[in-house]
């Protein structure tokens, strides 16, 4: 199996590649492979530069997601682990130049922005999109960014996860140069160039032209709350990554970096984080399921939003209005317009139950979605819970930080919904005959997740 990074030389340059396909992740090993091979080249008096590039289709596009589970899980230390790997790259005494081709995301532009220089292919793509995963760049990029491309193109890509290209970037400060025609011989040259003029290891973090000031920053920040909670109500990571940025702004750099990082372990364990990493691999394993598994998946979507809308007018029958169903349906996350056309004609008029609450309204639009997808799993398709909570976010309206109705059913525990289920079943008849499948499941003390790994 070959390394996952290496060293080669160009002459006086030294060339250290990144081999991790698809997407060369930072994986375990990864960072520590980058720290021994720039130390490597500072060792070596006749390396006079490094180029830092990744190998294949990208540069880095992220990190290992799969490490952050194992953090909240409590397989492995929860630490950010990528700090000694920014340090090494700032503090190279050799210039660092990274290339970049591809993506570079996430992770990959935290490590770009260590670097004392960045060039980049005009097709490159650049951004920090970890608020769609609940959290925040955990690796000083909330720090690094801003003092590059000052403070309110880093809210608008930090704060939103915006990815931009490199001509943009090239624009934004982010980056230094475009390189046309092949990334390494390019790269080499523009290399040999910032030799022959002999210019200095410049590090991010000095960097302080950018960080604007204490007034304009104040509206900044301002008006990018009011857009998060325009835009996406109820999320957390988005509002932390604000917080980041300011701290960028107010404190010096290594007690921003410590600031970062406790917001980003703060979001690492939300519940809003470990739902969207849910969703992020059940999104990945849905996308290979066979073209002719294609319609009967949507056929499934149909069903579930049938399911909900048909509870959606039971409780307007039973005396909930729109009026409350709408509030209670927007404070969980999900979408209004999923209420048109819900309401027949004179439905609550002469209501059999006029003292239907919030808490209920939610609990049974919930769990019509779970036990509805309990018996369509039993009957074979989908084939996985976590694809039904795909399907409910992406056909139904479903928030998607809240997971899915099936993550969620696994969080308020099986034996609790199986119970819920029950009562509605006794108070209003077959439509909730309890699942088959949820029955076992809650009886057995298990969950849909490891009902998906059996």
């Amino acid at each position: 199996m070959p390394e996952m990074v290496s060293l080669s030389r160009e002459g006086n340059i030294a060339l250290i590649s990144i081999n991790n396909p698809p997407v060369n992740a930072l994986s375990p090993g990864v960072p520590e492979g980058i720290t021994a091979a720039i130390r490597d080249a500072a060792g070596d008096e006749s390396v006079h530069a490094v180029i830092l590039a990744g190998s294949g289709k990208t540069f880095i596009a992220g990190a290992d997601i799969r490490e952050f589970q194992r953090m909240t899980s409590g397989q492995k230390e929860a630490r950010v682990g990528l700090y000694p790997l920014m340090l090494a790259l700032e503090d190279s005494p050799k210039p660092v130049v990274c290339a970049v081709h591809g993506n570079a995301l996430g992770g990959g532009l935290e490590v770009a922005l260590a670097c004392h220089y960045r060039i980049a292919l005009t097709s490159a793509q650049l951004g920090q999109p970890e608020v769609k995963l609940g959290l925040i760049p955990g690796a000083g990029g909330t720090q690094r960014l801003p003092r590059l491309a000052g403070v309110a193109r880093a809210l608008e890509m930090i704060t939103f996860g915006l990815s931009i290209g490199a001509p943009e970037a090239l624009q934004s400060g982010i980056i230094d140069d475009l390189i046309s025609g092949d990334l390494m011989p390019g790269a080499v040259a523009w290399t040999r160039d910032l030799l022959s003029k002999e210019l200095v290891s410049r590090k991010t973090r000095d960097l302080d032209s950018r960080l604007g000031k204490v007034a304009v920053n104040a509206s900044l920040f301002d008006t990018a709350r009011k857009e998060v909670q325009r835009r996406v109500p109820g999320r957390l990571a988005p509002l932390k990554a604000i917080e980041a940025v300011e701290a960028a702004t107010r404190l010096p750099f290594e007690e921003g970096c410590k600031k970062e990082e406790e917001l980003f372990m703060e979001c690492l364990f939300s519940d809003q984080s470990k739902a969207l990493i849910h969703v992020f691999f059940a999104e990945r394993d849905l996308a290979r399921i066979p073209e002719n598994t294609k319609a009967a998946y949507d056929a499934a979507s149909r069903r579930l939003a049938e399911r909900f809308r048909d509870e959606v007018q039971c409780l307007v029958a039973d005396g909930a209005a729109i009026d409350a169903i709408e509030p209670a349906l927007g404070e969980f996350g999900m979408r209004a317009d999923w209420l048109q056309g819900a309401s027949p004609a004179g439905a609550g008029a002469d209501s059999r139950d006029s003292n239907v609450g919030p808490g209920e309204i939610l609990e049974r639009l919930l769990y019509s979605f779970v036990n509805e997808g309990a018996r369509m799993l039993e009957e074979g398709l989908p084939a996985l819970a976590a694809h039904i909570d795909v399907l409910c976010i992406r056909d139904c309206g479903f928030p998607p930080y809240r997971g899915g109705p099936m993550w969620q059913a696994d969080i308020r525990g099986l034996r609790a919904v199986y119970r819920r289920v029950c009562s509605f079943h006794e108070r209003h008849g077959d439509r909730w005959a309890p699942a088959p499948l949820l029955q076992r499941l809650a009886a057995r003390g298990t969950t849909l997740a490891e009902y998906d790994a059996r």
